[in-house]
């Protein structure tokens, strides 16, 4: 590696903090108690019994009163979690989760605190009740694309953990999810294994696109046992290259060499400056034996990709590249 070792490239994401069985029960019974309290069925319930403008104005936080009793649950869905009648709802949600559920041992602020991030779900629940199916579709679609980039990191951090030296999962995590690219269904959800066309990212550079194809190899190498014996478990999906460009911007602070000449060639010196290159470059060649072992898993073969393989038997190769 040409970039100094005891120099650290910069981290582009955050690993989810894994929670106990406890607390992730603690969550699911929060949320359950949520519900009963609010006279909901479930997530996609409508909200009732919101306080009235004349009952928000004839409330006094500081006579001593709640704004309501856990029988007859009101909460502000409208507005801010905090806001006196909010504040004093969450006192009243916690006074009744906590003689309720006694086992869980958690303290009033505890109980306060994972209810005020509950009600940023509550929220997300109401403008999702407002949107039309259309909107909602074109969200689930988001959800869905940063979803697959979001495995897509996962899948290639793994093998520079488990498999590479440590400066190769330091760029992975310089990369971060944004980092990965894109991707477009071929057709609807449901209708049939779809062909993801990818959306290219003009920014990088080809070297880095090669270092990165060749982590997917070496992780269809780990699910096929080190040979061709399929593993179960959920298969990548099948990408293929296209036409299409991302308009995302590039992500910042990396080595000069993971950037497109292209790019480095069409910056001003505001334009360089907000990029922030660093100088050193970083090694992008993978060992002899790692390229030849990842050569064995062709990309370009959607049987192969999707763990259906099976060398004993002719599959005819399909055309494309990721």
């Amino acid at each position: 590696m040409d970039v100094d070792n005891k120099s650290r490239l910069p981290i582009n994401h955050r690993e989810r903090p894994k929670k106990s069985p406890e607390d992730k029960a603690f969550k699911q019974t929060l949320a359950v108690h949520a519900l009963r309290l609010m006279a909901r069925q479930n997530k996609k319930s409508p909200f009732v019994n919101i306080p009235s403008a004349e009952q928000i104005a004839a409330f006094d936080p500081t006579s001593g009163r709640e704004c309501c009793t856990a029988e007859r649950f009101s909460y502000d869905i409208h507005a801010r979690p905090s806001s006196a009648w909010n504040l004093s709802a969450a006192r009243v949600f916690t006074v009744d989760f906590r003689a309720r559920y006694p086992r869980f041992e958690k303290s009033e602020e505890q109980v306060i605190e994972a209810w005020m991030r509950h009600t940023e779900t509550l929220r997300r629940q109401l403008k999702g009740q407002a949107m039309s199916e259309q909107e909602t579709q074109y969200e689930q679609k988001l959800h869905r694309r940063q979803e697959r980039k979001r495995q897509l990191f996962t899948r290639r951090r793994n093998i520079a953990v488990s498999l590479l030296a440590p400066m190769d999962t330091e760029l992975i995590d310089a990369l971060g999810v944004h980092g990965m690219s894109t991707d477009e269904s071929d057709h609807a959800v449901g209708r049939g294994e779809p062909t993801y066309f990818i959306r290219s990212k003009a920014w990088r550079s080809p070297e880095l696109q090669v270092w990165l194809r060749t982590l997917d190899s070496l992780h269809l190498w780990t699910r096929y046992r080190g040979g061709f014996q399929a593993s179960q478990g959920g298969w990548p999906h099948y990408r293929v290259a296209s036409q299409q460009v991302t308009t995302r911007p590039a992500v910042i602070n990396l080595p000069t060499n993971c950037y497109a000449p292209s790019l480095l060639q069409g910056c001003d010196p505001f334009k360089m400056k907000w990029l922030s290159p660093l100088p050193d470059k970083i090694n992008l060649k993978h060992a002899d034996h790692i390229i030849e072992t990842a050569k064995l898993y062709d990309l370009s073969r959607q049987v192969v990709v999707t763990g259906r393989f099976d060398p004993e038997r002719p599959v005819q190769p399909n055309a494309g590249t990721d």
